[in-house]
């Protein structure tokens, strides 16, 4: 994870050996938009996440944009048998 303020970029890999978790992002982008939340996929795999919110966002609305990126991960990780 890398990032500085608002801006972030989250990497998804598999495992120790960093293979790219690609089809595993893709499923977790198509979540998190049922869940209200819009990512942009970015890097040369397809499995990071580049993540600005707007710098109007409220404290609330981070908190819940955390619950539900948070309660997606746990659903992928079931779902694929993996650990992010």
């Amino acid at each position: 994870m890398q990032g500085k303020g608002l801006y972030i970029g989250v990497e998804f890999i598999k495992d120790r050996s960093k293979t790219p978790a690609t089809k595993e992002t893709t499923w977790l982008t198509m979540r998190l938009l049922q869940l209200g939340i819009m990512v942009k996929k970015a890097g040369y795999f397809r499995n990071r996440y580049a993540i600005s919110p707007p710098f109007t966002i409220k404290e609330q609305e981070i908190d819940k944009v955390i619950e539900l990126f948070d309660r997606a991960i746990k659903e992928a990780e079931t779902n694929f048998n993996i650990k992010f």
